[in-house]
């Protein structure tokens, strides 16, 4: 071969020099770049596919690339059971009007009880405030424990199946059950209270409360005079009446709670990319009382 002009051999080694150093610049850029951010449209599609569609060889990947979890990070502590007993009784004493009055008008067999305003009317006029208040005392002294209870079992329920679920429906599987089992746990303890309670919310006259479906035309005193007439007038099973159809509904009503709620703080965690505040906790509660309250 001829021999290369003069210059040339300094030419082509400085070509290869400035080639090496622009590849080891490329690559030591290649590892300083920040991993690639999905935007919010993307991140929520890939979340409302993996949770409508899931397929097993790419949910995964989809939840690792968010780094979001479906499950809730907080594991079981006292501090659950503390909240729920909290969070049960404000919740219930404040709402007790209101299920006195849905309560009166399930079992009157007409519509006399009609509109919740007409239903509410109607109680204040017949038996004042008392009427409405009928049966919160024992709503004050079971709601604590009750709820205490319900979430401290979906959230030890939880925690235990969460290491046996391998996929994204194994979850959504396991929040159904959770939710039935945290109500079974609870309505198998407390279900006389509630029973009691309801008979107390019948009101001063609970024949004509309920259209005489009740024969009493006086009601019990209170809770202790209500236990120990229903014990000695029906027997020690009808404190625990309607124990099935009250059992079966609520397990149900829990469980699709419970499966709603953990599906939409998962949507608000992949949207906004951070554990959902106390607002979205709560707009998530309500969505999830909603879906499980349809089918009661």
């Amino acid at each position: 071969l001829p021999a290369p002009p003069p210059g040339c051999c300094a030419w082509i080694g400085l070509g290869r020099r400035f080639r090496s150093r622009r590849r080891a610049h490329s690559e030591h850029a290649q590892q300083r770049r920040p991993p690639r951010q999905l935007s919010r449209r993307h991140r929520m599609r890939s979340v409302a596919r993996c949770l409508l569609t899931p397929a097993p060889d790419q949910e995964e990947d989809v939840l690792a690339r968010l780094a979001v979890t479906v499950d809730d990070p907080d594991e079981w502590s006292p501090s659950v059971a503390i909240a729920g007993a909290v969070a049960g009784f404000v919740a219930d004493t404040l709402l007790h009007p209101f299920d006195t009055v849905s309560h009166r008008a399930k079992v009157h067999p007409t519509s006399r009880y009609g509109s919740f305003a007409g239903s509410m009317g109607l109680i204040l006029k017949e038996e004042g405030l008392r009427g409405l208040l009928a049966g919160v005392s024992v709503t004050a002294s079971y709601a604590g424990p009750a709820s205490a209870t319900y979430f401290a079992a979906y959230h030890a329920l939880k925690d235990r199946g969460l290491v046996f679920a391998k996929s994204e429906r194994d979850k959504q599987v396991l929040y159904l059950l959770c939710g039935a089992g945290a109500e079974l746990a609870s309505a198998s303890v407390f279900l006389p209270c509630e029973v009691v309670k309801c008979r107390l919310q019948l009101g001063e006259n609970p024949a004509r409360a309920t259209g005489g479906v009740v024969s009493r035309t006086v009601n019990y005193r209170g809770p202790i005079d209500a236990v120990r007439c229903m014990v000695r007038e029906e027997g020690l099973a009808s404190l625990w009446s309607g124990w099935r159809a009250s059992i079966l509904q609520d397990c149900v009503n829990s469980a699709i709670t419970f499966l709603v709620y953990e599906n939409v703080r998962a949507v608000i965690r992949a949207w906004t990319g951070k554990e959902p505040t106390a607002v979205a906790s709560f707009a998530a509660g309500g969505v999830g009382g909603g879906g499980g309250g349809a089918p009661a």
